[in-house]
């Protein structure tokens, strides 16, 4: 799917990957949507800037119907939301837990139950979530984060299945460091 004309939110567009990805889609002459809980770190001209917080459903369900009601649709999601934290099991709180799995899983799951309504009704669409490579090859030392990202892949795996002949496809890339 070319890029160019298209309608692209990109959740997580304030981090890291953000300031790469961001540019990237609006140099093919997409339409972009950046979404962050905070602004843009970098100015990217023509890049339309909304805040939200992805691990709220109301707010994602307001951005979503933003992005709808202001762009037309929805051709694409890029979801770049995602946190790291290292400690081992018998060293995690509860709360290390629960903020792995609510920014790397349950953001993927609200966006991806926010759009999929959208584009199912367009026989059309695409979403890729950002995962990684540690879901697939753990390493001792950061369970929380490996368990959540690992979980995004079964996410993944599990909608391609559902959404299979609707025209809607969902993938995940895997970086390793």
């Amino acid at each position: 799917m070319s890029a160019e004309d298209k309608v692209v939110l990109i959740t997580g567009a304030s981090g890291a990957l953000g300031q790469t990805v961001v540019p990237s889609f609006m140099a093919t002459g997409a339409q972009v949507i950046a979404a962050d809980r905070h602004p843009l770190s970098i100015q990217v001209e023509g890049c339309r800037d909304m805040k939200a917080d992805v691990t709220d459903e109301a707010d994602v369900r307001r951005l979503v119907d933003e992005v709808i009601r202001t762009a037309g649709r929805i051709d694409a999601l890029i979801n770049l939301v995602g946190g790291f934290a290292v400690g081992r099991v018998v060293e995690s709180d509860a709360s290390l837990w629960h903020r792995m799995l609510t920014m790397n899983l349950t953001a993927a799951f609200l966006l991806s139950k926010a759009v999929l309504p959208h584009m199912m009704e367009r026989r059309t669409g695409r979403i890729v979530h950002v995962a990684a490579r540690a879901a697939l090859e753990p390493f001792p030392g950061a369970a929380a984060y490996i368990v959540s990202k690992s979980g995004l892949v079964a996410l993944i795996r599990v909608l391609s299945l559902e959404l299979a002949g609707s025209g809607v496809t969902v993938n995940g890339v895997l970086p390793a460091t």
